[in-house]
């Protein structure tokens, strides 16, 4: 099936996208800050870096970068709760969502914006994807 025909199916009606729930994003934002720290120690001890702000930033930016863009819209924290970054019409990302999902992370206003209704980040507002549960979604 080509990716046109997969997309028809999926906008008649095929897919249910379940979007995760808000405790499931909590505990990957958990796990993902816990993988971001190590790897930023493993960095410090291989590399003799000192830590800093900007090296915490240049970690935690490359950990969701790489993770999302390169393990199909997955860091680890979303491997373990069985959750996933995908477009709105339930396809993969394209490379410049993660990146933009990605900078938006670094701000403070999108942690704010998980105070609302939907478990939903300005980083999925602004990059048009959603973090759905796996096991509850059809694809």
């Amino acid at each position: 099936m080509s990716v046109d025909q997969l997309l028809d199916y999926r906008l008649q009606g095929h897919i249910e996208l379940v979007r995760a729930s808000r405790e499931k994003r909590a505990l990957n934002f958990l796990i993902d800050i816990i993988a971001s720290f190590l790897m930023l120690f493993l960095v410090k001890i291989l590399f003799y870096i000192v830590i800093s702000i900007w090296s915490l930033l240049i970690i935690y930016f490359l950990y969701y970068f790489i993770a999302e863009s390169v393990f199909d819209g997955k860091t680890i924290g979303k491997q373990l709760t069985k959750t996933r970054v995908v477009t709105r019409q339930g396809m993969s990302p394209q490379l410049n969502a993660f990146l933009v999902r990605t900078l938006i992370r670094l701000t403070i206003i999108d942690i704010v914006t998980f105070y609302d209704k939907e478990p939903k980040g300005w980083h999925d507002v602004v990059s048009k994807t959603i973090v759905i549960d796996e096991v509850q979604s059809k694809l």
